[in-house]
C-alpha cells in the first residue's frame, strides 16, 4: 500500500495551481497516511486539517477553497 501511495504523490505536478476534487481527495488520503501534510482552507478562510508551514511548499485553489502541500521528508 505505501508503494502505491508513494506513485500517487509522484503523480501530483509540483508547484500547483489548482488542483482537481479529485486530487484533494488522492492527497487527503496521502495526508492520513503520513507521507505529506498539508492544510486545507475554505473560501472563507478557515483552517481544516494540519500542516507544518515550514513545510507547505505548495498553494493551490481548490473548488473548495485552498491547499497548501508539502512533502513530508
Amino acid at each position: 500500500m505505501a508503494l502505491a501511495l508513494l506513485s500517487e504523490i509522484a503523480a501530483i505536478k509540483l508547484p500547483l495551481t489548482v488542483i482537481a476534487r479529485a486530487d484533494v481527495q488522492k492527497v487527503s488520503r496521502l495526508v492520513y497516511a503520513g507521507l505529506v501534510e498539508a492544510r486545507f482552507r475554505t473560501l472563507s478562510g478557515q483552517s481544516t486539517g494540519y500542516c507544518d508551514p515550514l513545510e507547505a511548499t505548495v498553494t493551490a485553489i481548490t473548488p473548495e477553497g485552498w491547499l497548501s502541500l508539502g512533502r513530508r521528508q
